[in-house]
């Protein structure tokens, strides 16, 4: 679906998320945006320990995207067997990941990456590095594996709003501090890792953030109040699959 979007691309959001991003939080630091801010930041500090440190932190987190709700899945259906937390985790994921769709297709903007490598022309239909800062790993360990990866997985350029790197992070910790009560620390500790990993590498303005936190509120309202209720509540018998784990 990402795919498709992006081939049907027409006006790209280019200069608008920048202009916000440079009113709203322009001040945080001496660069126009916070993300060029550490594009500067990579350039002063290379070869340095915080640097590395920092290009293994990000990155490690940023992939966290890719297994965390996986993983957090597994935990609901399978290793606690509640049904009926599973369902609500996953729709609401599922609605998270519509609503985001139907955004990128109306609203495709531009990432700060590529206006800080191609300022705020219109994109052309051809190929762009969208691996941004995630290059910084790919050099400490000799290879182009992210760069790979990016390139051929994440086919769509100009969905930046929302930011999905905001939104998964933000429902697993939403669902964490719901069910698991003592994990506040997680609420607030694995989101703002995310957040910052995404500006650092230049993914996402703050602004991107913002909004896919928001979504994440919309989707997790319409799941619980409107799709368990008046669906899965009247017809999934919640208890047939754990017992059928336990036989």
């Amino acid at each position: 679906m990402r795919g498709l979007v992006d081939s049907l691309r027409g006006y790209i959001f280019v200069f608008e998320p920048f202009d916000l991003e440079v009113k709203l939080f322009g001040w945080m630091t001496s660069s126009t945006v916070p993300a060029f801010y550490f594009q500067i930041f990579q350039v002063e500090y290379e070869g340095a320990f915080i640097k590395t440190a920092l290009d293994i932190f990000t990155t490690t987190t940023y992939l966290l995207h890719f297994i965390a709700p996986l993983i957090l899945g597994w935990i609901f259906w399978h290793t606690i067997n509640e049904r009926r937390t599973f369902y609500l985790f996953a729709y609401t994921f599922t609605t998270l990941n519509l609503m985001a769709l139907i955004t990128f297709m109306i609203l495709p903007s531009a990432p700060p990456w590529y206006v800080f490598y191609y300022g705020f022309e219109q994109p052309s239909l051809k190929f762009y590095d969208s691996s941004a800062s995630l290059i910084n790993f790919d050099l400490l360990i000799g290879g182009n594996f992210l760069q790979t990866f990016w390139g051929t997985f994440n086919s769509n350029y100009f969905a930046a709003i929302p930011s999905l790197h905001s939104g998964y992070p933000t429902l697993i910790a939403l669902f964490i501090w719901l069910r698991f009560k003592g994990w506040t620390w997680v609420f607030v500790l694995y989101p703002i890792s995310a957040w910052f990993s995404a500006v650092y590498l230049n993914h996402h303005y703050i602004i991107d953030l913002i909004i896919g936190t928001l979504y994440v509120g919309v989707a997790y309202f319409i799941a619980k109040k409107l799709i368990l209720p008046y669906v899965f509540d009247r017809f999934i018998d919640y208890n047939f699959g754990a017992e059928v784990a336990k036989e």
